[in-house]
């Protein structure tokens, strides 16, 4: 008999002996018997429970699974057939809590959704079906609570209470209960079931309350999702709670959580393409067409060279060397660039003695657009060398800056002038007679005159401004500043057509349209604000002294003027559907924005005010704090604000009936 026993007892058996035409006679009788399985596995156990960085609502629950059972035999790790999560918010975890099944695994994620403490336990089930004792007892609690289940998640994903079970309800079933899914933020509550099918699916098209059932694999849609498949009565989850776990993922992107511009990962399964490091300049990237793309990639080891002769190990110089990769056919005219070669990047060890002959320069390849500027110095030349016949044209980019102590000596028909030179518009030009122009000229000391009048620094000396206008041209003058007459101490701004357009004085500011009528006035003896129409109407003025904001055209708009009142409004029994509460005794009919105080007599309850006329309910949810509305509770007070109509009328409901009583503290109007 084995030393380990993984059979069924069935009963001792006896051969009997006989013998047969044709054959070999029977063998000696023998006795075999094969026992039943009794030692369970040894109990498990747990390492740590903690919850992973950047993570919420979910724990990992470290665990060491038992090499040997109870007795002390070996206990291989393919007999391991399923381990159970027990949890509880107190201590003293039993078989009696609630609990997760998981695949055998050395770490386990489960997601409470919840930042409570939780203690758990572990056992693991035997592909006899035999179970452990339970492990010992560990807690942990999650980081910050993840949303609700039906809070708008796309990917199908089960209830963390949904509960699937073997054999049941006879041998070779599967049953399934309390099972909530998720999908397209929506909730769908499935029906209680059992089967002996093989496969197990939910079928959008064909119902959202009951999985489909079936020995031969389904055809899915995109909408639907293969909850899991019959094992002879062993339940092997495709869609988990929270996790998929397939032998293929359907999406067609998986993005990391920091997908953005220049942060995390894209995989596009559809496309096959592949980005890291952002969407805009991945780091790493293989587009639709297999052209992988790296930004300052470091490559060693074997690299194939497309269209070169071999492979050459990049770190090995000399067996690169020994490769016809990088011809003349493979530089382009001009490809070597400044840029393209670092600074001191050529050195005289790079360069043998008496490389670079005469015969290596082609007859006039090095012109003047091959020397950069100041390349060739003082030390390169010797003294005398350059003589009159050696310079054919100079010009000044290849003249370093140094110090001229000569003198430069133009007669009086000459002049030095720049290439751009155009009289009146572009350039400077100085003539021997001692003529000058420039477009901006920057003086550090005085100009002085031949009169005698001097502008030094911030101020005119010596010198006389006549007339009563400064302006700044003969005619068409942008800019004038008036010492008398219809604009006196006014600076006037014109356009190019001679509309004035803008006065300031100590009096105010003034704008004008291309027609002559005021736009903006800004008052600075009445300290007001004025706007006008394009028919020069005054329509709005703001008044600094009293506060107030009056518009021609809108005569019951609130002017900003606050008047306190302190008066009930209401004092009877609150309703529950929306009802007008008329403030026009109080505030007048006009439109006001009321500051109200609600006190609720009875109970706990919210009000909801709206402008009368408004039609949106502003239910619980996400629209609920849109409206003007307050929690009180019993006995407290609660303050709002509400625009009325234009009659004074506003609109309230609560969520009960109850007395409550209404003050109108204050209005703006």
């Amino acid at each position: 008999m084995a030393d380990k026993a993984i059979g069924v007892h069935l009963e001792d058996w006896h051969i009997a002996q006989g013998v047969r035409t044709g054959n070999s006679p029977w063998s000696p009788i023998a006795i075999a018997q094969v026992p039943v399985k009794e030692p369970t596995p040894s109990a498990p156990t747990i390492e740590s429970v903690t919850a992973p960085e950047a993570s919420a609502g979910v724990l990992e629950i470290k665990v060491s699974l038992p090499e040997t059972n109870a007795d002390g035999t070996a206990l291989a790790r393919a007999e391991l057939v399923r381990l159970r999560l027990h949890h509880s918010t107190r201590p003293g975890v039993d078989e009696s809590d609630p609990y997760v099944d998981f695949p055998p695994s050395e770490t386990l994620l489960w997601a409470p959704n919840d930042t409570v403490t939780h203690y758990v336990r572990v056992r693991v089930q035997d592909s006899h079906g035999l179970w452990s004792e339970l492990s010992n007892e560990a807690s942990g609690q999650a980081h910050a609570s993840t949303p609700q289940e039906d809070s708008g998640l796309w990917a199908h994903r089960l209830g963390v209470e949904s509960i699937f079970t073997d054999d049941s309800p006879e041998l070779g079933y599967v049953s399934w209960s309390n099972v909530v899914l998720y999908w397209r933020d929506n909730k769908y509550e499935i029906e209680d079931g059992n089967t002996n099918k093989k496969y197990i699916w939910w079928d959008y098209s064909a119902s959202t309350t009951t999985f489909q059932t079936s020995d031969t694999r389904p055809e899915l849609d995109l909408e639907d999702v293969i909850i899991g498949y019959n094992d002879n009565g062993t339940w092997r989850l495709m869609c988990y709670q929270p996790m998929v776990m397939a032998d293929y993922v359907r999406a067609g992107v998986l993005q990391s959580s920091n997908w953005g511009a220049t942060t995390g990962s894209q995989l596009d399964l559809d496309n096959g393409t592949l980005k890291l490091g952002g969407s805009d300049s991945p780091k790493f990237q293989v587009d639709a067409d297999g052209v992988l793309h790296a930004t300052g990639a470091v490559i060693s080891g074997n690299v194939t060279i497309m269209g070169g002769t071999g492979v050459a190990n990049l770190s090995d110089a000399g067996a690169l060397a020994t490769l016809d990769v990088v011809g003349t056919a493979h530089i382009d005219d001009l490809a070597v660039t400044t840029a393209k070669i670092a600074d001191a990047a050529i050195t005289t060890a790079k360069i043998d003695d008496l490389a670079v002959t005469e015969a290596k320069i082609a007859d006039a390849a090095i012109t003047n657009a091959k020397i950069a500027d100041a390349a060739i110095t003082n030390a390169k030349i010797a003294d005398a060398t350059i003589t009159d016949a050696k310079i054919a044209n100079l010009t000044f980019s290849k003249i370093t800056a140094g110090t001229n102590t000569a003198s430069l000596t133009i007669g009086s028909g000459g002049y030095i002038q720049s290439a751009n030179y155009s009289p009146g518009s572009a350039g400077f030009k100085i003539s021997g007679s001692g003529d000058a122009e420039f477009n901006d000229v920057t003086v550090r000391g005085a100009l002085i005159t031949g009169s005698g009048s001097q502008i030094n620094g911030d101020y005119i000396t010596a010198g006389t401004i006549t007339g009563r206008t400064i302006q700044t041209a003969s005619t068409n003058p942008k800019a004038c500043l008036f010492a008398s007459g219809t604009y006196q101490h006014y600076l006037v701004f014109y356009d190019a057509s001679g509309y004035d357009r803008q006065r300031l004085s100590y009096s105010g500011i003034y704008l004008r349209d291309e027609t002559g009528l005021d736009v903006i006035s800004i008052q600075g003896g009445t300290r007001e604000i004025k706007l006008y129409n394009s028919s020069g109407s005054l329509v709005i003025w703001l008044d600094a002294d009293t506060g107030g904001i009056r518009c021609s055209t809108l005569t019951d708009s609130p002017s900003g003027r606050f008047t306190f009142s302190n008066a009930v409004a209401f004092n009877s029994t609150s309703p529950v559907t929306w009802t007008d509460l008329d403030l026009s005794s109080i505030v007048g009919n006009r439109r006001a924005l009321v500051f109200l105080k609600v006190k609720a007599q009875d109970r706990n309850g919210y009000f909801k005010f709206r402008p009368n006329g408004d039609t949106h309910e502003y239910s619980y949810g996400a629209d609920w704090p849109q409206c003007s509305q307050c929690m009180i509770a019993g006995g407290e007070c609660g303050t709002v604000w509400v625009m009325t109509d234009a009659n004074g009328v506003i609109e309230w409901t609560s969520d009960w009936q109850q007395s409550t009583v209404i003050w109108v503290l204050g209005y703006i109007t």
